[in-house]
């Protein structure tokens, strides 16, 4: 598990090619307990990376992952699946098409 900038960019899968946010000043650590995840690459990906990315996503503190229903998975199956790799985080979605 990264405990550090460096370490979560060492980590980090193409998803997340850039740290959401640097360090806590001084630390080396991470605070993104606050923080989410906004993303449209989860439709680019195979089933398992995106669920990879989920974990590595919660495994770093994010508190949630966002999506939007472009293409791809039903938003709902897409959630189901990202939560059943998940054990906390937050899955929400930010535009269905109904």
């Amino acid at each position: 598990m990264a405990t550090n900038v460096a370490a979560a960019q060492a980590e980090s899968p193409a998803l997340w090619k850039e740290p959401v946010v640097k360090e806590v000043t001084g630390t080396g650590k991470l605070d993104l307990a606050p923080l989410a995840v906004w993303t449209r690459g989860l439709d680019a990906v195979a089933l398992p990376e995106a669920q990879d990315a989920a974990a590595f996503a919660e495994r770093l503190g994010f508190a949630a992952i966002w999506f939007g229903e472009t293409t791809g998975l039903e938003a709902f199956l897409q959630s189901a699946l990202l939560l059943q790799a998940t054990h906390r985080i937050t899955v929400g979605t930010g535009i269905i098409n109904v």
